[in-house]
């Protein structure tokens, strides 16, 4: 009988790598089957029933009391500018939307389960479990800002303190990939730092006015929390921040076939 091998553990490079493919292009497997079921279909709300009907939509992402759908016009402005606004339905308000959602219905699952989880390990960081999911449809592809709130922040700067006492510069551990977000290279550069916080049993500090639930815990007693941030990330979609007042997750992607903004 051959001996069990441990899994593989991805290296920092292999990480970045597979974020340079992966980031903001979600796999759209489902592409063709979705087409050729809505040859004909001119209504978005039977499109969506059509798709669950034919086997391709899961029937999770029918309607749903904590999911909603919206698409943003990002033409001329950026996300931010007018995401709030978005009209919210229970199902994608354009055929468009439809298409991009239902292409990667799986995807979206996962991508909905990794949010959660990422809440969750930020919970003792100040954060807050998410009480409802927004998925929004972009019109335009244009650069994104990264931002996953200030929890995120916090356990990222303590992280960091605590290496930097210890002599190991979080900035040095990895030069930045040219084809990701300063954001992105900081998450996998954490990652990783994570780790090593955890096997030099170093304590979380108080410098950053972490809450009393981490400060000066072991690292080793919280779950890391970019760890799930790269998961989420190699997805394909985007999250935006938690406010913890409202704790929804909000999930981003660009339409399919997306022109570039003005």
């Amino acid at each position: 009988m051959s001996e069990m091998t441990e899994p593989k553990v991805a290296s920092i490079e292999e990480v970045a790598a597979s974020l340079c493919e992966r980031l903001l292009r979600p796999h759209r497997r489902d592409l063709v089957a979705v087409r050729s079921a809505l040859a004909g279909v001119d209504e978005p709300a039977r499109a969506w029933q059509q798709l669950y009907e034919r086997g391709i939509l899961p029937a999770e992402l029918l309607a749903s009391p904590t999911r909603c759908y919206g698409v943003v016009d990002t033409g001329r402005r950026g996300l931010r500018a007018d995401a709030e606004g978005a009209e919210r339905r229970e199902y994608p308000s354009t055929l468009a939307a439809v298409e991009t959602f239902a292409s990667d219905g799986s995807g979206l699952l996962v991508a909905e389960r990794l949010g959660r989880e990422l809440a969750r390990r930020l919970v003792p960081w100040g954060g807050a479990e998410i009480s409802a999911i927004e998925w929004f449809c972009l019109s335009h592809e244009r650069p994104m800002i990264f931002d996953l709130g200030y929890p995120y922040e916090v356990a990222y700067d303590s992280l960091e303190y605590a290496l930097d006492e210890e002599g190991v510069v979080l900035d040095e551990l990895r030069a930045n990939e040219p084809g990701l977000p300063e954001f992105v290279n900081c998450t996998i550069r954490a990652h990783f730092g994570w780790s090593l916080a955890i096997e030099r049993d170093l304590e979380i500090p108080a410098a950053y006015w972490p809450p009393s639930t981490v400060k000066w815990q072991p690292f080793a007693e919280f779950e890391n929390p970019f760890e799930v941030a790269i998961a989420l990330f190699e997805t394909g979609y985007l999250p935006s921040a938690i406010d913890i007042d409202k704790p929804i997750l909000r999930l981003h992607t660009f339409c399919i076939g997306a022109p570039a903004a003005a």
